[in-house]
């Protein structure tokens, strides 16, 4: 699995989050509804990476284009975007030669910013149910767990 040169740069700046959410953790924290869609989107995921600046400063749209144009750079596609009042996500998307794709996610949520590294693949097709979500569950789990 390896990683790009985006991710690994911000790795070494994020002053937040590092955490890693396994599927098992995902499914609990992230589908409380119980939407049987989520499951089968996540089947093939082993994890997720978490990445966040703890900052809540000005920077953070900036942050966030800057880390959009380092994967595009890099040769990832641009292959779904959300934006809503609280957050913006594009989930971008790099083939490999044969192999699994990568799929690395830039984040601005509630005032922070930061990415979703993924290792495993999504079943695009129950992508849709992510609209279903609440995102504050993640938010509220990561405080509660990791006090930042």
């Amino acid at each position: 699995w390896s990683q790009s040169n985006t991710v690994m740069e911000f790795q070494e700046k994020a002053d937040g989050y590092n955490i890693y959410l396994y599927q098992s953790l995902l499914r609990t924290v992230l589908n409380h509804e119980r939407i049987p869609e989520f499951n089968k989107l996540i089947r093939d995921l082993d994890h997720i990476r978490i990445l966040f600046t703890d900052s809540l400063s000005d920077e953070g749209p900036k942050l966030y284009q800057s880390l959009n144009q380092g994967l595009l750079s890099e040769g990832f596609e641009s292959f779904m975007e959300f934006d809503s009042k609280d957050s913006k996500i594009t989930l971008y998307e790099l083939e490999g030669d044969g192999r699994k794709s990568q799929w690395v996610a830039t984040v601005r949520f509630l005032g922070r910013t930061g990415l979703m590294e993924m290792k495993g693949n999504l079943d695009m097709k129950y992508l849709s149910v992510l609209g279903e979500l609440d995102p504050s569950t993640l938010d509220s789990m990561l405080e509660s767990q990791f006090g930042q």
